[in-house]
């Protein structure tokens, strides 16, 4: 993705719902997929080390960083 269209997502989720937000934000920062977002529990989010464990492809886990924004939209 190029920086312009990061930009452009990002301020297009400014005027979503917080949990919107979230998500777009999640996405970009953590470099989720749209699959492996849809299928997020809450269980899967250690809010103490800031991180989320995700299934992805070929059911790997693998561990990825929340954006402090992210976590502090879920508090």
């Amino acid at each position: 993705m190029a920086h312009e269209e990061a930009r452009q997502l990002l301020q297009a989720a400014a005027s979503c719902s917080q949990r919107d937000q979230a998500l777009v934000v999640l996405m970009y920062g953590a470099g989720l997929r749209v699959s492996e977002v849809v299928r997020l529990r809450i269980d899967q989010l250690d809010s103490e080390a800031a991180t989320l464990r995700v299934l992805g492809k070929g059911h790997k886990e693998r561990v990825v960083p929340v954006p402090e924004i992210v976590l502090s939209i879920t508090q």
